[in-house]
C-alpha cells in the first residue's frame, strides 16, 4: 500500500513539474519573440528575419488562448480612391504597420501574463483542488459540447457521487481495492 501512494505522489509531482516546465519555457520563448519583434520594428533595415519565427510566435498565442485579431486599414489606390483591407495579426506577423504593431505588442504581453499565471497555477494547491471540481465543466470544454449549466451541474454531481463511493469504499475495504488493482492492471 505505501508503494502505491509513493507512485500516486510520484506522478502527481511529476504531473505539477512539467506543467511548471513547459509554460517556463513558454515563457521564455514569449519574451524572447517580444523582444526580436521590438528590435526589428526599431530598426531601420526590416529584412525577412522575423517571418521565421512566424509559425513558433503563432503556436506560442494559440497555446496561450489569445485570439486571432482583425483590424482594417484603408490603402490609398490613387486617384483620391483607398480600398479597405481587413488584416488578421496571425496571418500578417510581423508587420510593420501601426495598428498591426500595437496588437502584435499587445498579443506578446496577454501571452506572458497567462504563462506567468499558468506557473504560478502549477505550484498553487487551491489551483489543483479546482481542477478537480471543475472537471466535469473542463471536459465538456474540452471536447466543446455545448451544454446547459444544468446538464453540466449534473455531471458534477454525478462526478461527486463517484468520488464519495470511491472514498468509502478505499477507506472501508482498502484490500478488496487493493486485489482489485492487482488484477486489473497488475500492479
Amino acid at each position: 500500500m505505501r508503494e502505491e501512494i509513493l507512485r500516486l505522489l510520484f506522478a502527481i509531482v511529476l504531473l505539477i513539474f512539467i506543467k511548471l516546465i513547459i509554460n517556463v519555457y513558454r515563457l521564455a520563448r514569449t519574451k524572447l519573440f517580444m523582444e526580436k519583434y521590438t528590435n526589428w520594428i526599431l530598426s531601420e533595415t526590416r529584412d525577412y528575419s522575423m517571418t521565421e519565427f512566424k509559425s513558433e510566435v503563432v503556436e506560442l498565442w494559440k497555446a496561450a488562448g489569445i485570439k486571432n485579431c482583425s483590424f482594417v486599414r484603408l490603402e490609398d489606390i490613387g486617384y483620391g480612391n483607398a480600398i479597405q483591407i481587413q488584416e488578421f495579426l496571425f496571418d500578417h506577423f510581423p508587420s510593420i504597420y501601426e495598428d498591426m504593431a500595437f496588437l502584435t505588442k499587445r498579443s506578446f504581453h496577454e501571452a506572458i501574463g497567462v504563462y506567468k499565471k499558468r506557473i504560478i497555477e502549477s505550484v498553487n494547491p487551491l489551483y489543483w483542488i479546482m481542477v478537480i471540481i471543475d472537471w466535469p465543466q473542463k471536459l465538456t470544454d474540452k471536447l466543446n459540447l455545448h451544454l446547459k449549466q444544468g446538464l453540466v451541474n449534473v455531471f458534477r454531481l454525478v462526478w461527486w457521487v463517484l468520488g464519495l463511493i470511491a472514498t468509502l469504499y478505499l477507506s472501508l475495504y482498502p484490500e478488496h481495492v487493493k486485489i482489485m488493482l492487482e488484477k486489473s492492471i497488475g500492479i
